[in-house]
């Protein structure tokens, strides 16, 4: 019993690896340091998804999705693998800094005081308008 919970426990943690995962792989796509070959790895388990020819048939209902789904993820790690280990760091690191400062941008939010307004001001940052510009004469 403690076991199935346990099991239970990991699915959202597992879900969530997996679309952080996706996330990385759609900013390295566009990232130009990536060599087209190795973007060439995620195009080829797109088009085994969509394409009729299967190792599993569909015409099986579980064991025809289950087929795809994991040509899917072993093309996915394939590609993060290939991918060159600097490109793959920094944006690790940038995506959890997105990460961060969105969460925290949503909690500033939700203040009286006005959200991303007063974040600016907290900071020093200060509208520009024709009253505050020096003169120049």
């Amino acid at each position: 019993m403690v076991a199935r919970m346990i099991s239970w426990m990991w699915r959202p943690r597992l879900l969530r690896m997996l679309f952080s995962q996706a996330r990385l792989a759609s900013r390295l796509v566009r990232e130009p340091r990536v060599p087209l070959l190795t973007k060439m790895v995620l195009l080829l388990g797109a088009l085994y998804l969509v394409s009729p020819l299967d190792l599993v048939p569909d015409i099986f209902p579980v064991f025809g999705e289950i087929d795809d789904l994991t040509i899917v993820l072993m093309a996915l790690a394939a590609f993060l693998k290939l991918c060159p280990a600097g490109a793959v760091a920094f944006h690790r690191r940038s995506g959890k800094g997105a990460r961060t400062a969105l969460c925290h941008r949503l909690t500033r939010s939700s203040t009286p005081s006005g959200g991303v307004l007063s974040d600016r001001h907290s900071v020093g940052w200060r509208r520009l308008d024709w009253h505050s510009r020096p003169a120049l004469f």
